[in-house]
Parts: structure tokens; sequence; C-alpha cells
């Protein structure tokens, strides 16, 4: 996306910043990106509905997109990303942590008003700052246990967000990670062998709860899609976008299909 994204945005008492509701007409098109539907006769009974669902009240669970609230923070000017409300998609968005959300325990409810849900967990920056890649295990076995440990940790996370978006009854939408960038050869091997293996856990989940999957894995695979190792840059960012919105709309449509959108 390009040229001037200028946008007219209020604050809302809670302090989210808050757009009109979006409409999403029933005779769009298909999203291009999804595949692999699950068989029709081996899916719950679709709702008799007319119209899907608007995404009016986006709520992101994770901390994966912390990259784009910061570009939005950057003035208008700088949000090209098709995921952020703006003028001609308004809606309203709020991004949840994991730590707020384990903070509140069994207490913890959606917003008010949420229609949305998309789960997004960083896992890169915390391989990294784990130090696991730097250590020197004794043997391949510790080496292996130590990363089964950190891949246990990340997909309780999952599992407990999961969990938070289907007790919600909302159309959901979970996204995995993209692979790192690093330039030297032995550590970007090291990375991405990780984060498979927290990828692995987080498919297992979704697939087992029947929700949809953006696969970024297959989706920013460009070396201009990065900023940094562990960043994606806006080309990046643009791609990630214009997935996740192709899965938002095609969940809002019929929220019982579990699909790979990429």
């Amino acid at each position: 996306m390009s040229g001037d994204d200028s946008t007219t945005r209020t604050e809302g008492n809670d302090g989210v910043l808050v757009w009109p509701s979006l409409d999403i007409s029933p005779e769009d098109p298909a999203p291009p990106h999804a595949y692999a539907p699950v068989p029709e006769d081996d899916v719950a009974p679709r709702p008799d509905r007319t119209l899907p669902a608007p995404i009016s009240h986006l709520v992101v669970l994770g901390d994966a997109i912390a990259d784009l609230m910061t570009l939005r923070e950057q003035g208008p000017n700088r949000v090209e990303n098709l995921l952020l409300p703006q003028e001609t998609r308004p809606w309203k968005l709020i991004m949840l942590t994991v730590d707020q959300i384990a903070g509140a325990g069994d207490l913890f409810e959606m917003p008010a008003g949420a229609s949305h849900a998309l789960i997004s967990i960083e896992g890169n920056r915390a391989i990294e700052e784990s130090g696991m890649l730097k250590t020197r295990p004794e043997s391949y076995a510790q080496a292996m246990v130590m990363l089964s440990l950190a891949a246990d940790e990340y997909e309780k996370q999952v599992e407990r967000l999961i969990q938070v978006a289907k007790a919600s009854r909302m159309p959901t939408v979970v996204c995995n990670m993209f692979p790192p960038h690093f330039e030297d050869p032995h550590h970007q091997r090291a990375a991405a062998t990780a984060l498979a293996v927290f990828n692995d856990r987080l498919i297992r989940r979704v697939f087992a709860a029947r929700l949809p999957l953006v696969d970024l894995s297959l989706v920013c695979t460009d070396g201009e899609d990065y900023a940094d190792a562990l960043r994606l840059s806006k080309q990046g960012l643009r791609r990630a976008s214009n997935v996740v919105l192709s899965a938002l709309y095609a969940v809002a449509r019929d929220p019982t299909r579990a699909e790979i959108f990429l």
C-alpha cells in the first residue's frame, strides 16, 4: 500500500483509537490466499446467516504485532499496513500481551464490544533472549532437552490464548512465526531449527482447536521483508498484514472453517 495514508482518528473513553464500523459485503469474492479447507462434512453445521459479522473491534492476543502498533504511533503517514485501521477500513484495534492475560488469571475477560480475535505470539526474540543458542551443552541430548523445555513454555502460552479466544466464541485467526533472518549461516540454521519446533507446537494446538492459521513462515521469505534479523521491514509488514486481513474477512464470513492462509 502506498500514497497518502492520512486518517482522522478519535480517542475512545478507554484510550483506544476508534473508527466507525466496517461492513463486509456478502457479495465480495473469497480471499485468494486460502487453501486446504477442511472437508465440508467434517465441520460443525454452519450458522444460518445472510450477512457476515463486521470487523468492528479486533483484539490481538499476544505481542507479535508490536511493530505494527509502533508504526501507527509514529504518525498516519507511516501507516502502510492493511491490518491497521484506516479511513477506508475503519475499526477498533487493541493489543493484549501474554503477561496481561496471564496476570488476570481466571478473571480475564475480553474487552466489551470485541468482534474478532487475532492470536500472534512473538517467539524469535524469546528464543534469542533465552540464551539457549549460545550455550554449550554437554551433549546433543541436553541441547534437545533445553529446546523442548523452552517449546513447552511457549506451547502453554499458545494454549492459554486459544482457550481465551474459544471461550469468547468470537471469530479467531492465529498466526505462526516468521523465520529469523541472520547473516551468519550457522546462527541462522540454529535459530530456524528452534523456531520450527516452536511453530510445530503452535500448529498442533491451532488445528486441535479447529482454528484458521496464517502461515507467516511461508509469507515472509524475501530478504527485503526484514528490517533486521528479528523484525519485519515495511514490505514484510505489508505482506503479513495483507494475508491476516484476508483471513479475518474469510472468518467473518464463516467462522466455522479451519484453513491455512498464505
